[in-house]
């Protein structure tokens, strides 16, 4: 590529690329993959280097290809880079007619509807919608044919992207609670949009349908973090937090964070007493480093029964190693040792 041999480069990529496509190799380390990465790699440098005689004919092997008997993980590469990396204005219109025969076939199969054809589906309206700008068709054409396809949950998130970037707020608040609506079978998709209302609400300062989204998104979606129980803190007085506090912690929807809301509620001797309701020693080593500075003796008995319990049933070096570790800890507490 570097001395402009560019027919040489093309040539040599594609035996490489046919040569590991050929071979019967067990992938689940990647090495397949990564050679057919970095000769798609190759390929975009080799095409940017291309006169058009020499594209023209690159794109007539890509063709020749695109149905060939290869592996279909390895056709992928293929059809991605006719879809991706041409911009010759035949070929976008051929890909158009290929994408729609595609989904056409996905759309009529008497297959049993599964996730994997409709996420293929989905792509290809996608690329088909990337092709349709790449050829200039109009904002109103476009739109109307996402239209047909506002069930996938893709094709409404870019509906939102784009309001929010016009900063039609309104617009895209009222597509993401009709997406909650009509996705309400996916807590993660559902979860989402009420982020994202939650975010909406908060920046265009209505602040009414802020609190009423905040309190749905807590005892509906399963939260990972404290995000938004503390902005739902900060909305409460001190009268009104401590019954909704203790309906926090009894709600399934924050069972991932119980006891990180009880440590950041320095509700430290609930923390310990559910600790020690617990099977195992896995809470009690997430949370120590606190609850020893409250509780240093409860904490060091706790820690002494688990290894008494442990050498009942020890049998092996490894497995006292392992109690040698909670040795030393239980030596650092008062008494310790």
């Amino acid at each position: 590529i570097e001395r402009g041999y560019i027919k040489g480069a093309f040539e040599l990529t594609n035996y490489v690329f046919k040569e590991i496509a050929a071979r019967e190799i067990d992938d689940s380390d990647g090495g397949t993959s990564e050679v057919a990465s970095l000769c798609y790699e190759y390929w975009k440098q080799i095409v940017c280097a291309a006169d058009e005689a020499e594209e023209k004919e690159m794109i007539q092997w890509f063709k020749k290809r695109r149905h060939r008997n290869i592996p279909e993980y390895m056709g992928e590469y293929i059809e991605e880079f006719l879809l991706e990396e041409f911009h010759d204005e035949e070929l976008l219109r051929e890909n158009l007619e290929y994408l729609d025969e595609a989904i056409k076939k996905l759309e009529h199969s008497t297959e049993e509807s599964n996730w994997s054809r409709e996420q293929e589906c989905v792509n290809c309206v996608l690329k088909r919608i990337a092709l349709m700008e790449k050829l200039h068709y109009s904002q109103e054409d476009i739109r109307e044919y996402r239209d047909r396809y506002r069930r996938f949950p893709e094709i409404r998130k870019m509906e939102i992207r784009e309001y929010r970037e016009k900063q039609d707020y309104d617009a895209a608040i009222s597509v993401l609670k009709e997406s909650k609506e009509m996705d309400s079978g996916f807590a993660g998709l559902v979860s989402g949009y009420s982020e994202d209302l939650i975010e909406l609400y908060e920046m265009t300062g209505q602040q009414e349908a802020y609190r009423e989204e905040l309190i749905w998104h807590v005892y509906h979606c399963s939260q990972n973090n404290l995000i938004y129980i503390l902005k739902l803190k900060d909305l409460c007085t001190e009268a009104e937090w401590v019954p909704e506090r203790e309906r926090l912690l009894a709600s399934k929807s924050t069972w991932g964070v119980h006891y990180k809301l009880l440590e950041n509620e320095k509700m430290y001797e609930q923390l310990l007493k559910e600790i020690k309701e617990q099977p195992g020693i896995y809470l009690l080593d997430q949370y120590e480093s606190v609850l020893k500075k409250h509780f240093p003796e409860e904490v060091r008995d706790i820690y002494a029964d688990y290894v008494e319990r442990w050498a009942e049933r020890t049998s092996d070096r490894k497995s006292y190693q392992g109690q040698v570790i909670y040795l030393k800890k239980i030596a650092r507490y008062p008494d310790g040792k």
